[in-house]
Order: C-alpha cells, then sequence, then structure tokens
C-alpha cells in the first residue's frame, strides 16, 4: 500500500502469505515452496491449485480416517500437459532445487534495499540465509527474534561490543507485539483496524487491546489540554482584572490632584524651602573655610581642640 516493500522472501511452506489478502502475490518469494501452490516434478508445469485440491479430496485416501468421503486407496494426479504422475504441491523436497524465481529476483532486489528486516529464524538454512550479508554494507539489518542471531554471518550487534548499534538492530520478543509497535509508530494502526476481523483471534484481541488504549490516551490528553487551557484563561483574566484596577488607580490620583491644586502649591513651596536649605549649608560652609585661614580663629581652633 505505501510502496515501501520491494520483496517479502519466505522459508515457510504452509501458504499463510496467500492468505495477506492486500499482499500483492508477484512480491512473495516462497524460497522452499509452497503448500498453496500445486506443479508437476516432470515437467514443471503450473496446476490450478482448486483443481488440484478436489483431485487430492477425491483420489488420495484420508489417512486421519476424518473424513468420510475420502476413498480407500489412493490414486497418483497426473498432469494435464505431460501425463505424468507427478503433480504435488510446489514445495522443495529434500536435494530438488529451489524455485527459478529465487535466483532470478535476488540480484534485481538486493542492490536497491535500504533495510532489510529478518523474521523468526535460525539463519542457519542456506541459501535463504546469504540475503543477510548480500544487502549493501549501508543498509539497516533488524532482527525479530527470541535469541539473537547470525554472527556467523557479520552480524554484529553493537550493544555486545560497547557501543550503540549502527546497522544490526536486535528487537526481542514477540513477532506480534513487536510488529504491533513498529506499526504505531508508523501510524498505521487505523490501517490495521480495518482488517482485524481478518486477523486470528490472539493478534486481534492485542490490536483491541492497543486500539482501546490509544483512545484512553487520546481522551486523557484531550482532558489535560482542556484543563491547561482554562488555567492560561483564568491566568489571563487576572493580568487584565489587575491592568484594569491600576488604570483606575491611576485616573483617581490625577482626578484628586486636580480637584485640589493647594497641594501641589504646598510641595512646590516645601521644594523652594528646601533650596534655600541648601543654600544656607553653602554659606555656612564657605564661613568656615575663611575663618581657618584667619590666624587669630585658627589659634583659637588649636586651643579649643587640645582644651576637649
Amino acid at each position: 500500500k505505501t510502496g515501501k516493500l520491494t520483496r517479502l522472501y519466505t522459508q515457510n511452506i504452509d501458504g499463510l502469505e496467500g492468505q495477506c489478502h492486500q499482499l500483492p502475490r508477484d512480491k512473495v518469494i516462497a524460497v522452499h515452496g509452497s503448500m498453496d501452490q500445486a506443479d508437476c516434478a516432470m515437467c514443471g508445469s503450473v496446476t490450478d491449485y482448486d483443481v488440484f485440491c478436489d483431485a487430492v479430496q477425491r483420489q488420495i485416501k484420508d489417512i486421519t480416517n476424518e473424513d468420510t468421503t475420502a476413498p480407500s486407496e489412493s490414486k497418483a494426479i497426473a498432469c494435464n500437459f505431460c501425463g505424468y504422475n507427478t503433480v504435488k504441491p510446489s514445495i522443495v523436497l529434500f536435494r530438488s532445487n529451489l524455485p527459478e524465481e529465487f535466483f532470478r529476483r535476488v540480484p534485481e532486489d538486493i542492490p536497491e534495499c535500504d533495510c532489510l528486516i529478518v523474521i523468526g529464524t535460525s539463519l542457519t538454512v542456506a541459501p535463504a540465509n546469504t540475503l543477510v550479508f548480500r544487502v549493501p554494507q549501508d543498509a539497516l539489518r533488524v532482527f525479530v527474534n527470541r535469541d539473537r542471531v547470525g554472527r556467523h554471518l557479520g552480524v554484529m550487534y553493537g550493544e555486545e561490543y560497547g557501543s550503540p548499534s549502527t546497522r544490526d538492530y536486535f528487537a526481542l520478543g514477540e513477532i506480534d507485539k513487536k510488529f504491533l509497535d513498529l506499526m504505531c509508530e508508523l501510524g498505521w494502526l487505523d490501517d490495521l483496524e480495518t482488517l482485524i476481523d481478518d486477523l486470528p483471534e490472539a493478534s486481534a484481541e492485542m490490536l483491541r487491546e492497543r486500539l482501546e488504549s490509544r483512545n484512553d490516551g487520546a481522551n486523557k490528553a484531550d482532558t489535560t489540554k482542556e484543563r491547561d487551557n482554562d488555567v492560561v484563561k483564568e491566568q489571563e483574566d487576572i493580568v487584565e482584572e489587575s491592568k484594569a484596577e491600576g488604570a483606575d488607580a491611576q485616573d483617581g490620583m490625577v482626578a484628586e490632584n486636580e480637584k485640589d491644586p493647594d497641594t501641589q502649591d504646598t510641595m512646590i513651596a516645601n521644594k523652594g524651602v528646601n533650596t534655600s536649605g541648601q543654600d544656607t549649608a553653602l554659606a555656612s560652609e564657605k564661613k568656615e573655610d575663611a575663618d581657618l585661614k584667619n590666624p587669630a580663629v585658627a589659634e583659637k581652633g588649636v586651643f579649643q581642640v587640645k582644651h576637649d
């Protein structure tokens, strides 16, 4: 949907990827084949899967004895193209070649890879595990698993060497939970919600809990925002009231002064008295300086100091 997926390489043979309705078939490479396809082991021609399933029900006995309509003896399923009785599920049997598509797609996909996500594998089976060291040196490698894997392939988890990982990231935990965390971070939760009815019950329940938690968090955030807005509004009202009270007080002082002009005259007169006092003090200082220059006065002053 987002155009970010180049290819999904899977070692599973159960065909679970085929149940992802919105995942294009050409995006999936079943490295070891898949049970949801059928082909001829002799000529390689592909058989319609529904036709193959119908043939299995009619011609192959049920060893569990649960299907009462199954035949008591099995009969080989013939290929409609070559006629050999070699039609089987499209899985890679021991010593068989891998699908040609794997070898054709890998050289096309690897050079453009900027992020390789490795999910739930021990990375011990070749050639699928070679993808780990064939991606470009600057490609991020993310390993979602219960154990750290791939050290024999050159994977280096930074935290094991005393420094943060710059290329290889290890996400420890259950696959469903880790990818649900990732989708939350990418903002894909609403898209995933539309598929909730198609998910296994355990996964669907995990998603419901996450959606409920998100909605509760959003409601709390809205409540907190409203409360903060109320506090800000109250503070703004207080400031406005203080400004209004200050303006009223200033207007009152101006009005009082205009009402009693004698008060202003008295203040001016007092200021004049103070000025006269300064002049008197200055005159007194000048007189003292003149007396000190007079020998008679100076001698009297020395005598007075000694007497004291």
